[in-house]
């Protein structure tokens, strides 16, 4: 804290003084040889005098100043700098200090992503960032298929690759779906958490563009469902515990993922399990969507793990649709991790589960005497589960009522030594680790003035 203890020091002096610093953000404070904290650049300072501006620039918003660290009141009418609009400044300045990171603007990040997939989706064109080469594949055929794309094993040097190629069997279809993997791509490419498996980029397979691939770490246990298929005695607890961090943090960026479900939830080495799959995936603005891929309930969902209102009722995915599917899970529902069967097991296809979403049933509980003593949903578990499975979305708890619900419970669900996901290992591979290639939104906002100031000529892309 000594840092920022010293900037402000420094600010209170320039308020003193009656300086309005007008471009405070970490990059304007220099640290000298003990380690001490300095204000610097007053290019855009100006005096404030009987609460008029002794000078400026002549200009109330001047191109240099960084658009993170402007407080709300820069951008209305009047928009003059003020000792106010310092103290904004000052707390970007001690958030980069505490998190090493710039300020985030969530509202614009989200109308980037919004922006980007738009222009990549019209051209069929991938920002540059995310092109990867030196990929080799090692099968001629797929190890796994599903959905819109087949599951190759790959590598880069002594690092296994998982290579998601979408799958394409007529000309006409390659735009579409090539649209949806911009789509997942650039999504995905701004994602990063424990508890979701790191996307790393784009890589074209062969002599033909159409042969696009989706480049993610290689999960040595699969993915949920087969993982306990396999391990039946594994304690399933963990697994609910890392799928909620990873769900929460999706709703905490405004990401619907959509497609909730064990086969989209894919297991580590170390018995981590990480969300995939962001095919289905919206970003959330101001309760609408910024974008789907055409339809609201897509011929990709699985029906067993959909809630009930996107059959019978608005059907566009929301948080709460996300939710219903979360122990359910959507991504693992809770009788696929707990009781290790899906949604309405009872049924044999999944047509058959449509007239139970229209008589507004919910999955019905294993009976104790039917199944093995492991695959059994406790009391405690299954009346969490009837709070998920509530018809009306509003009434849908949170994922951190969630986790609260199952802490009170008698689950133990972090596994030794784990008080959370900043704790828990990380999905993606060591060295690839942090290289997320990261939408810069200030960039953005840079371009797109200057677009519309109608000198594109000066625009470095």
């Amino acid at each position: 804290m000594p840092l920022v203890h010293d900037v402000i020091n420094g600010l209170t002096y320039l308020h003193d003084e009656n300086i309005i610093h007008a471009d405070l953000k970490g990059v304007n404070v220099l640290v000298n040889c003990d380690g001490e904290a300095c204000i610097s650049d007053f290019g855009l300072a100006s005096v404030f005098t009987n609460n008029t501006f002794g000078h400026t620039d002549g200009e109330s918003m001047t191109p240099g100043c960084s658009y993170r660290w402007l407080a709300p009141e820069s951008f209305n009418a009047s928009n003059r700098r003020t000792k106010a609009s310092d103290v904004w400044a000052l707390g970007g300045v001690i958030y980069e200090v505490l998190n090493e990171l710039d300020p985030p603007n969530s509202w614009f990040r989200k109308h980037c992503l919004i922006v980007l997939y738009k222009l990549s989706t019209a051209f069929l064109i991938y920002p540059q960032c995310f092109l990867l080469t030196g990929i080799t594949s090692h099968e001629s055929y797929p190890v796994k298929g599903g959905g819109f794309a087949d599951i190759y094993r790959g590598s880069s040097g002594s690092q296994k690759l998982c290579l998601k190629v979408v799958r394409i069997f007529e000309e006409s279809d390659s735009k579409r779906f090539l649209k949806v993997v911009t789509k997942e791509a650039i999504l995905w490419g701004q994602l990063k958490h424990p508890n979701v498996v790191s996307f790393y980029g784009v890589y074209f397979l062969g002599p033909s563009p159409g042969r696009v691939c989706l480049v993610l770490p290689w999960m040595d246990n699969g993915d949920l469902t087969a993982y306990l298929k396999t391990n039946p005695l594994v304690p399933r607890a963990p697994f609910i515990h890392d799928v909620i961090n990873g769900l929460a943090y999706l709703h905490d960026e405004n990401i619907i993922h959509g497609d909730l479900k064990g086969t989209n939830v894919l297991v580590n080495r170390d018995g981590r399990a990480g969300i995939t799959d962001f095919g289905l995936a919206t970003v959330l603005t101001n309760n609408t969507f910024g974008h789907t891929n055409g339809t609201s309930v897509t011929a990709g969902s699985t029906y067993r793990w959909l809630a009930p209102e996107l059959i019978i009722g608005s059907n566009r995915r929301t948080k709460a649709s996300d939710l219903i599917a979360i122990l359910f899970i959507n991504p693992l529902p809770p009788n696929q991790i707990l009781g290790r069967k899906v949604p309405f097991h009872e049924s044999q296809q999944d047509y058959q589960v449509f007239p139970s979403l229209f008589e507004n049933k919910i999955p019905t509980r294993p009976q104790k005497d039917v199944i093995p003593a492991e695959d059994y949903i406790s009391d405690e578990m299954w009346a969490i589960l009837i709070t998920l499975w509530v018809k009306e979305p509003s009434k849908r708890p949170t994922c951190p009522q969630i986790s609260a619900m199952l802490l009170q419970s008698q689950l133990r669900m972090a596994r030794e030594g784990n008080h959370g996901c900043e704790t828990s290992v990380d999905i993606s591979l060591g060295s690839k680790k942090g290289s997320h290639p990261r939408v810069d939104s200030l960039k953005v906002k840079q371009i797109l003035t200057e677009l519309t100031m109608g000198s594109l000529s000066n625009i470095q892309l």
